[in-house]
């Protein structure tokens, strides 16, 4: 994690509420144009209220303004549809194809890939 931290082509965004953390996420560079949201995740006790949403637009907005992306792709567990129905609610469409998940879990799972077109602002 710390030699990923430490590439330029990476920006890792931290929400607190006070000293607590409450949510992350990671943008980084993928391919040319492209970039990769990642690790978007709240604290479950304050999910609903808009970090989320926040921590997305500024990976977003990182993506296109800092890494130069016009293009944002996150994937998604199959099996959690509240998720996939998240990203399309924000602009993102499905794409074709999908990968096994890296980890074993109790049933096998897939990753579905999902991209936005970003525009600078």
């Amino acid at each position: 994690m710390a030699e990923l931290l430490l590439n330029s082509a990476v920006i890792f965004s931290v929400a607190k509420l006070g000293d607590r953390i409450v949510g992350t996420s990671l943008v980084q560079c993928t391919e040319p144009r492209e970039c990769s949201i990642e690790l978007l995740c709240v604290d479950p006790e304050l999910q609903g209220c808009g970090i989320g949403n926040h921590l997305l637009r500024r990976a977003e907005h990182d993506g296109a303004q800092r890494l130069g992306a016009n293009l944002s792709n996150v994937e998604v567990l199959d099996q959690r549809a509240w998720l996939t129905e998240y990203y399309e609610r924000r602009g993102y469409r499905k794409m074709e194809g999908s990968r096994p998940y890296p980890h074993r879990l109790r049933a096998p799972a897939f990753l579905l890939r999902f991209a936005k077109q970003l525009t600078p602002r």
